[in-house]
């Protein structure tokens, strides 16, 4: 059998087993940074890398103490002219409501404590906190101040108020029309002496029922100063062609029948006198 010392391994064995692997970690580690380090070389390989970035403007990355920073990047699709227009990524401050505008209205937003008459694109706004947002600013010409403001991200948020929800605008369905149907009724009236003067029939002269000014012509008849008259008539709304007359105030009224008519009393003496004093004479004759 084998002595228990002859089986050990010799340390100076053991530490150079350890060194070798030790040496090979380190060579593998030491690749791999360069390997990562030659690969960080501008602010969006730093931040696939998982470097620090800082959420200011502009935008900083950190990696293994180096600082890049990020550039200016426009979207291809703003639709700007690339002759008249300049644009820069900046950061701006969005009021917590709208305020009024230049022109009279009341829908304007309120941009770095100024008046902004535009909209900015791509950012559905609500009112009730103040906003910090990053946005890419396009400015025309000569021009000192931005016409549009396409937006790109929020940095930060602070809550004011809660904003009151807009009103619900019921749309108020079409009312019913209901259509006249045509009516005809039969009336008896009492028909004055006289006739009174107005406006409402094409004569300029009305009749008296059942004492008060009547404002409709009777078709059919025709009323003889001091007499008066009972009538039947018929009420219908109805014009001559038998078209239903959809105005509430219209009527037409036709003679049926004169059931009565009396004259004044002293034509009826007058009348009397005549007759007696014409037989007279015939008798005497």
């Amino acid at each position: 059998m084998l002595d228990a010392s002859e089986t050990r391994v010799p340390f100076h064995v053991l530490a150079l087993v350890v060194a070798g692997i030790a040496l090979f970690f380190a060579l593998v580690a030491a690749v791999l940074w360069y390997a990562t380090s030659y690969s960080v070389t501008d602010f969006p390989s730093c931040e696939r890398a998982g470097g620090s970035v800082q959420e200011i403007f502009p935008r900083r990355c950190v990696w293994r103490g180096t600082t890049y920073v990020e550039e200016l990047s426009v979207s291809g699709d703003l639709g700007i002219d690339p002759i008249e227009d300049t644009v820069e990524r900046t950061s701006i401050v969005l009021g917590e409501r709208y305020v009024d505008c230049p022109d009279g209205g009341d829908r304007c937003l309120k941009v770095d404590g100024q008046v902004f008459t535009g909209e900015i694109e791509g950012y559905d706004y609500r009112e009730g906190d103040i906003r910090r947002m990053i946005v890419q600013a396009v400015t025309r010409g000569n021009e000192d101040e931005p016409y549009r403001y396409v937006y790109e991200s929020t940095v930060s948020s602070h809550y004011v108020f809660t904003p009151e929800p807009e009103p619900e605008v019921v749309e108020e369905e079409p009312a019913v029309v209901t259509p006249v149907r045509p009516t005809t009724q039969e009336l008896y009236l009492s028909v004055g002496r006289y006739l009174l003067e107005c406006d409402a029939t094409d004569s300029g002269l009305c009749l008296v029922v059942d004492d008060q000014v009547f404002l409709y012509d009777i078709e059919g008849f025709v009323h003889q100063s001091g007499h008066s008259y009972e009538l039947r008539v018929l009420e219908t709304n109805q014009n001559t062609d038998g078209e239903v007359i959809e105005d509430g105030e219209f009527a037409r009224y036709i003679l049926l029948e004169v059931i009565s008519e009396q004259g004044l009393p002293s034509q009826t003496v007058s009348t009397t006198t005549a007759t007696t004093t014409t037989e007279e004479n015939e008798s005497a004759q």
